[in-house]
């Protein structure tokens, strides 16, 4: 939440009274009997915490903390109707904004939308065996529509093309006719596999931008924690 007293105020009605709405709503008049009760409560912890923080010298804040970037978290406890009893636990941060990037626009592109995959191996090979059975597991887990999947066996019917692609190891994997993997584990082949289809982001018009106060709020916490 922003730093300045609306926002904060807002931000922990909503926290606190929005919590209790929804934990005791369904006891209806019940608990509608404490909306005064809840409601001044909640604003005297609000005005009480963001006056201690006003008062605290290190900040030097003044009359605001619009400078800055507050975050609460805290603990409540009612009774069996939903009034609220106390608030404990509190912890208030308190964040200097450097800056925020901003980005019109972000594109996905120059990935197909299927991934090619070719298998070389060898019938006398153990480890291409297992890969036989690797493979199309990993295939079916990620959609067979996805694939264009085919085996090559080196010592028949694949050893020209074994010889066009310079494969010389068993079991080897090809990616889209670019990416080989020699005796690849499962791990690696399904990360790599996976990366097929990861898309290139392209991004229009980035930007990153100081805030306004990043040059006073700096300094200030450089005084600070000076020794």
């Amino acid at each position: 939440m922003g730093g300045d007293f609306e926002s904060f105020k807002a931000a922990l009605n909503r926290s606190i009274l929005g919590v209790t709405f929804r934990k005791f709503k369904r006891k209806k008049s019940q608990f509608y009997q404490h909306r005064a009760h809840n409601s001044a409560i909640t604003q005297k912890v609000c005005d009480w915490l963001y006056e201690y923080l006003l008062a605290n010298k290190d900040l030097r804040v003044g009359k605001n903390l619009r400078d800055f970037k507050v975050k609460t978290s805290l603990t409540i406890r009612w009774n069996e109707t939903g009034k609220i009893l106390n608030v404990s636990a509190v912890d208030v941060s308190v964040y200097l904004e450097v800056g925020r990037l901003i980005v019109d626009e972000l594109d996905s592109s120059g990935k197909s939308e299927k991934v090619k995959i070719d298998l070389f191996y060898s019938d006398i090979d153990l480890s291409s065996q297992n890969i036989r059975s690797t493979l199309p597991s990993i295939v079916n887990s990620m959609g067979e529509k996805n694939f264009e999947y085919s085996e090559h066996d080196i010592l028949a019917e694949g050893k020209e093309i074994a010889k066009l692609w310079n494969v010389k190891l068993v079991p080897t994997v090809i990616l889209n006719d670019e990416k080989k993997l020699e005796n690849p584990d499962e791990k690696t082949l399904r990360r790599e596999i996976e990366g097929m289809f990861a898309p290139e982001i392209a991004s229009t018009n980035p930007r990153f931008e100081f805030a306004s106060a990043a040059r006073a709020s700096v300094g200030l916490l450089a005084s600070i924690l000076k020794p």
